[in-house]
C-alpha cells in the first residue's frame, strides 16, 4: 500500500474498530494512492475516512505480465497531479523489475478524475505499508488485533531512494 497526501486522523467508522496508531501517531483519514496485491493486481485507492474507500482496478498497459512471485523485488514510481496543471486530477504508476528505475517495465497504468486529484496544502505526507495475505479486519474478530505472524512472517518492506520532486504548476506538479 502506497498512500499520498495523507491527512487527518482516522475516526471510529473504519474496518479497524478505531484509529490505527504507529509510533504514537494516528496514521490518516484521507489519502490517495495505490495498493499492489500479491497476485499482481494493482488498484487505486482513495481513503475517505470511512470503511468504504474508493477502489478502482488499474489496467496494465505495459504489455508485460506483473507477477510479484516472479519479481519479489521491484521499483515503483508514482506520479500524481493536483487540481491544476498538465497532470491535474490524475495518478500514474510504474513497476519495474529489480531495485532500479531502469529495470524491465512490468506494469504501467493510471487513473484520472476529480476524486484522484488533491488540493495542495503546502505540505505532503506519504506512507507505505504491507498487509499479509489472509488479512482479517479487526471488526470481524470482535475488535481484537491479531499480532501473530501469518502468511508473510519474514516479509521485508524497504523504502530507498525516496524522492519528492516539486515543479511549477505549468510542469509536473509531483513525482514520487
Amino acid at each position: 500500500m502506497f498512500a499520498l497526501d495523507c491527512e487527518g486522523g482516522q475516526g471510529s467508522y473504519n474496518p479497524h474498530c478505531g484509529p490505527i496508531f504507529r509510533y504514537g501517531k494516528n496514521l490518516w483519514a484521507t489519502a490517495r494512492g495505490f495498493i499492489v496485491f500479491g497476485d499482481g493486481v494493482v488498484m487505486a485507492e482513495g481513503w475517505n475516512g470511512t470503511a468504504m474507500p474508493a477502489l478502482t482496478t488499474i489496467t496494465n498497459t505495459s504489455g508485460a505480465v506483473f507477477d510479484p512471485g516472479q519479481h519479489p523485488v521491484f521499483a515503483l514510481r508514482i506520479v500524481a497531479g493536483y487540481r491544476r496543471g498538465p497532470l491535474a486530477n490524475s495518478m500514474g504508476i510504474e513497476i519495474r523489475a529489480g531495485g532500479s528505475a531502469e529495470g524491465a517495465l512490468l506494469f504501467a497504468g493510471g487513473i484520472e478524475g476529480p476524486e484522484w486529484g488533491g488540493d495542495w496544502t503546502g505540505g505532503s505526507k506519504a506512507a507505505m505499508g504491507g498487509i499479509a495475505s489472509g488479512f482479517v479486519p479487526p471488526a470481524a474478530t470482535g475488535c481484537v488485533e491479531e499480532l501473530l505472524p501469518r502468511s508473510a512472517p519474514h516479509a521485508v518492506l524497504v523504502m530507498s531512494r525516496f524522492r519528492l520532486r516539486m515543479r511549477p504548476l505549468n510542469r509536473v506538479p509531483l513525482c514520487l
